[in-house]
């Protein structure tokens, strides 16, 4: 009984900080409504089949696949479509068609433990596999989005006021990585979630000091692992609360014992939380040996982009958020580290300023694939929290003399009518990315229709670098290759038509290596742009610098469909408001009245090559 008790209270605990920072009221309400109806009308795009689900997201296919492998044997592992070793790998259902993403690592099993339930339900009262994978994927990141929004309003709501919340939730709201973690299917909203209530957690412990709590804590930091491996940022805030949390129970539980106890505690709830909800992570050996395989790339120095530091990691935040942004982060972190601990409000920032400071440390000492600054989503937004807050105190502060009691409503004011001006535009933002996935003339579609008009034979062997479409029913022989397309691939899968996506050679990182990596011919590389050095120059139809291929045709968005014109003359004080209003006026325009032009998506080059063997069409 005592046992059983001893796991009740910490989920009671856990549901009750999910309740005290989910509260709505008359001012997050209009949002959350607006962010339902306008995030929730994208759930279903592009999820018919596979094929078309993978033609605009590369995630988003493969956590589905492992989705549907979990209804497979053995029963919940997300593993099952993505072993080659295991037995349900052999019967991955025909409607994938010759999509397989093998020896992928699945993050963890939290967001298919959701999921399971309702996919499992689904299928067993008749609905297909697709849409219905796909959209309760989808719906997990939207609701986590709704969650984490819920969770910093009320946050800063009740440490630092109702506008200091409306304003750090907007600023979370229109960040673009956090759009694109809430519209496609990935761990990340639910990580960034589970994280921000390990700082609840946190706080709570902090104040009561209880066991209990400890131990909520604890599980909650297994359940950020489980997610998408970030359990190591949650540690510096998991050891802060503990200490914090026996300060609270009096100087006499410093003792060596009760120190360790605590720890035991601690750590033993955190495994307890990764297990339970990753099971199949030691019932089997794929997680670990996939999850090895992709530390070998992100967490090594000279991978194939380059080697980033962590300056450029703080060089990219301070580039991200400019200027003005990184000086009040900077201000609103050591006001909230050095305010002292006497306080719950001083004691919410100071742990909130742990967990920041935290993340950002994780992802720039070991992260040297890449920089993405998506991956720093639950810092950002407290960072926001307490810049606000730091700029509210301290006009407060100049102001208490003159204006005396109302010098909190000013610096309130000045700061949500500064903000006021300062953000409108990245709103506007928001909202033409938001219309943008709502078009249907996307050049992936275009892609298909022109190869089903007879730019293609039915039966030739196609392959696609990145993103591309084509139809299962009347394609029966296009493969996605998912990653640099290189001769040694071109070679193995003899293809007679190959398209190369704007997507890859366009981005950053692969347009700076087309131009300046020099390997040779039979260089075996699996980044090798010797391909793509060959075939991307070619500016018009015709032959190319790669004997036996010729280019065939581009299809390019025409960005008329979706940008404005220059103004006349100005409607209002913000030039570049005005024009992302006109944007957002073109783009609807795009939606109510289609062209036969594409609008949207990347561009997409067709090339012919002569195969080695001939294809079914000419058998």
């Amino acid at each position: 009984m005592q046992k059983t008790l001893a796991w009740v209270l910490p989920i009671r605990i856990i549901l009750q900080v999910i309740r005290d920072y989910a509260r709505v009221d008359r001012y997050i309400a209009p949002i959350l409504l607006v962010f339902l109806i306008s995030i929730g009308s994208l759930v279903p795009r592009n999820t018919d089949n596979p094929q078309l689900l993978a033609a605009f997201a590369n995630d988003e296919p493969w956590m589905t696949l492992a989705l549907d492998g979990t209804i497979a044997k053995p029963f919940g592992n997300p593993a099952n479509y993505l072993d080659p070793t295991a037995e349900a790998f052999k019967k991955i259902p025909a409607y994938w068609g010759t999509l397989r993403y093998d020896n992928i690592v699945y993050y963890g099993a939290v967001t298919f433990d959701i999921a399971l339930p309702f996919y499992a339900t689904a299928r067993l009262i008749g609905l297909p596999a697709f849409p219905t994978a796909p959209i309760v994927l989808r719906t997990i990141s939207m609701l986590a989005a709704l969650m984490s929004l819920l969770f910093v309003y009320n946050f800063a709501k009740k440490h630092a006021g109702v506008v200091v919340g409306i304003l750090s939730c907007f600023v979370l709201l229109t960040d673009g990585y956090f759009f694109y973690y809430t519209t496609i299917i990935h761990p990340d909203t639910l990580q960034i979630y589970f994280g921000l209530l390990a700082l609840g957690l946190a706080l709570r412990h902090s104040n009561d000091g209880l066991l209990s709590s400890l131990a909520a804590l604890g599980l909650m930091c297994g359940l950020v692992q489980g997610t998408k491996f970030g359990g190591p940022w949650t540690v510096p805030l998991a050891t802060a609360a503990l200490l914090m949390g026996i300060r609270a129970t009096g100087a006499h539980e410093w003792d060596k014992k009760v120190v360790a106890q605590r720890v035991a505690v601690l750590g033993a709830a955190a495994l307890a939380g990764w297990l339970g909800t990753n099971p199949y992570a030691v019932i089997t050996p794929y997680y670990f040996q996939s999850w090895i395989t992709q530390w070998r790339i992100v967490g090594s120095s000279g991978g194939p982009l380059g080697t980033f530091t962590f300056w450029d990691w703080i060089k990219a935040i301070y580039d991200y958020v400019g200027p003005l942004g990184s000086v009040l982060a900077v201000a609103g972190l050591l006001h909230a580290l050095v305010g002292g601990l006497s306080t719950p409000r001083k004691r919410a920032f100071f742990l909130a300023a742990i967990l920041s400071l935290s993340q950002i440390a994780y992802y720039a000492f070991l992260g040297k694939l890449w920089v993405i600054l998506g991956y720093l989503l639950v810092a950002l937004p407290l960072m926001a929290i307490l810049s606000f807050d730091f700029v509210v105190t301290w006009l407060q502060f100049f102001l208490t003399r003159p204006f005396g009691r109302i010098a909190r409503p000013i610096a309130v004011t000045a700061v949500f009518l500064t903000s006021l001006y300062l953000g409108t535009d990245q709103v506007f933002a928001l909202v033409n990315r938001a219309l943008e996935l709502h078009h249907r003339d996307s050049t992936l579609l275009a892609l298909n229709d022109w190869a089903a008009k007879g730019g293609i034979p039915p039966n030739a062997r196609i392959v696609f670098d990145d993103l591309g479409y084509f139809d299962p029913k009347i394609f029966k022989h296009a493969k996605m290759y998912g990653g640099v397309l290189t001769w040694s691939g071109v070679n193995t899968l003899d293809p007679e038509y190959i398209i190369l996506s704007s997507s890859l050679y366009g981005s950053p990182h692969y347009a700076k290596m087309i131009e300046t990596q020099r390997l040779a011919a039979d260089d075996p590389s699996p980044i090798s742009m010797r391909m793509y050095q060959a075939l991307i120059p070619t500016p018009t139809p015709g032959p190319t610098a790669a004997e036996g291929i010729s280019f065939v045709k581009e299809i390019a968005p025409d960005p008329s469909g979706v940008t404005a014109t220059a103004p006349i003359y100005l409607l209002t004080p913000w030039p570049s408001l005005e024009f992302r209003v006109r944007s957002s006026l073109a783009i609807l325009k795009g939606i109510w009245q289609p062209i036969d032009k594409p609008r949207v998506g990347p561009t997409l080059r067709i090339y012919e090559r002569k195969p080695n063997r001939p294809s079914d069409d000419q058998n």
